[in-house]
């Protein structure tokens, strides 16, 4: 029986460990809503590492819904990221998708974090806007490698490794659908 936990917990923990849990679903009195998930890491560098949260905003009035990728980037050096910068993102056959971001990172929106031994990092998180297409793109798809364009000399690439990212956002998109299957409003959970 313990052999068959055993068996059961190691090819199980895989999926648990990516799975993307709501951590935010905020509805506003005009019917707005806003849904994120948990941030996954997608990589990790001796000084850096990132993760990825999908979100969307969800108009009830319209029926649109309008999806974000949100990147922790944790940096010993933090960059700075202008409204428009882009994310190139590089699928396994090649192709190349651009998003843009949608929020402008400057010397105030970095955060400081200490981490082990003292050591401080400094932590960013630039929003970039996926259309659906895009966004089931880069799950069927499985995503290589990522740049981010800065408002420094040199630009951020990581090498994504095992369709880490296409899978993060996979459990990020069916956990954001499964919250937009139930009806909510301000009143609701109050």
């Amino acid at each position: 029986m313990k052999k068959i936990f055993i068996i059961l917990f190691v090819f199980c923990y895989p999926i648990v460990a990516n799975a993307q849990n709501v951590e935010v679903d905020k509805v506003e009195s005009d019917g707005t809503r806003f849904i994120r998930t948990e941030y996954s890491s997608i990589y990790k560098k001796m000084f850096s590492g990132g993760s990825i949260a999908l979100c969307c905003d969800y108009n009830s009035q319209s029926n649109d819904t309008t999806y974000y990728i949100i990147m922790k980037l944790t940096e010993q050096n933090p960059p700075q990221i202008d409204k428009g910068r882009k994310l190139l993102v590089k699928l396994n056959n090649g192709a190349i998708i651009t998003l843009e971001n949608a929020t402008k990172i400057g010397p105030l929106d970095i955060e400081t974090w200490k981490g082990a031994y003292n050591m401080v990092e400094y932590r960013v998180y630039p929003m970039y806007q996926v259309s659906r297409l895009d966004l089931l793109r880069m799950i069927n798809e499985d995503v290589e490698k990522i740049r981010i364009e800065t408002d420094e000399a040199e630009n951020l690439d990581y090498t994504i490794k095992r369709s880490k990212m296409s899978d993060a956002l996979y459990e990020g998109l069916k956990n954001i659908e499964q919250a937009l299957s139930v009806k909510k409003d301000i009143y609701s959970d109050f």
